[in-house]
């Protein structure tokens, strides 16, 4: 007897998100085999990277998820530094500001 399949909401990068049995059929979900399922949910081990399955996207099958260590800056990463960047540079120059105020405090030199 064949193993009832499942209906699964994968996000962008193929990692399984929900999933159920049933004929009820919900918005996004796609329809994957009993085996499949079996291979998302770690079933079949861990794949080659030790972080479970993905969906691929051209077959539609279970392949390796990339391993954890792989990096991916994104923009908003960037975007982060680039702020973080601003602000340090911004509280240099208040330090740089008081200490020119303080030095023509001492000397009676207006700033």
């Amino acid at each position: 007897m064949a193993k009832a399949g499942y209906k699964a909401l994968f996000d962008n990068e193929g990692h399984l998100l929900d999933s159920y049995q049933g004929s009820v059929k919900k918005e996004g979900y796609i329809q994957i085999s009993a085996d499949d399922w079996e291979h998302y949910v770690g079933m079949h081990g861990m794949g080659e990277n030790g972080t479970g399955y993905v969906r691929d996207g051209e077959s539609g099958k279970p392949v390796s998820a990339p391993p954890d260590n792989v990096l991916n800056t994104s923009a908003e990463d960037t975007k982060t530094e680039d702020i973080n960047a601003s602000i340090l540079e911004a509280v240099a120059g208040l330090y740089e500001a008081v200490e020119r105020i303080e030095s023509a405090q001492k000397g009676g030199v207006q700033a």
